[in-house]
């Protein structure tokens, strides 16, 4: 197996295994909570300090309905997770021809360019949800309507 594919699969190696253990967290703190929508796994400064949601509000929930078997709920909690996972997907999927072919041609298919998309969605759905909020009062997660009671 060339150097070039070598490097690449011991990269996917150490990515797949943090995700894994990030993953595995996410379940077992489902599992001990069971309600998503009181589940408060840290305070975000963004929410609470702007009043805005971030680029990352909801991608918590969403990652923790999805791996207790909720992926419509994960959707409407945070669209660019189904982008990300995509990316995952496609990324891995050409490493694993890489290996079977002992070939780095379909190294190729690989470029950074394609993890722009998640973080571009993450940018639009952040801006969507302030608009969401502050323009029409639609709280889609529910989380700066319980701020704004609160103060």
């Amino acid at each position: 197996m060339p150097g070039e594919v070598k490097r690449a699969v011991k990269g996917a190696c150490v990515f797949h295994l943090a995700l894994l253990l990030f993953t595995g967290v996410f379940v077992l703190l489902a599992f001990l909570s069971r309600d998503f929508g009181a589940m408060r796994l840290g305070e975000c400064a963004v929410r609470n300090g702007l009043r805005l949601y971030c680029p990352g509000c909801g991608g918590t929930r969403a990652v923790i309905a999805l791996c207790t078997g909720h992926p419509l709920l994960a959707f409407r909690l945070y669209p660019p997770l189904l982008a990300a996972l995509l990316a995952i997907a496609w990324c891995d999927g050409a490493l694993v021809l890489a290996v079977l072919k002992k070939s780095t041609s379909p190294l190729r298919f690989i470029r950074w360019q394609l993890f722009l998309i998640p973080v571009a969605l993450s940018l639009v759905n952040a801006v969507l949800y302030n608009v969401l909020f502050y323009r029409f009062g639609v709280d889609v997660l529910g989380d700066l309507t319980a701020l704004y009671q609160v103060s």
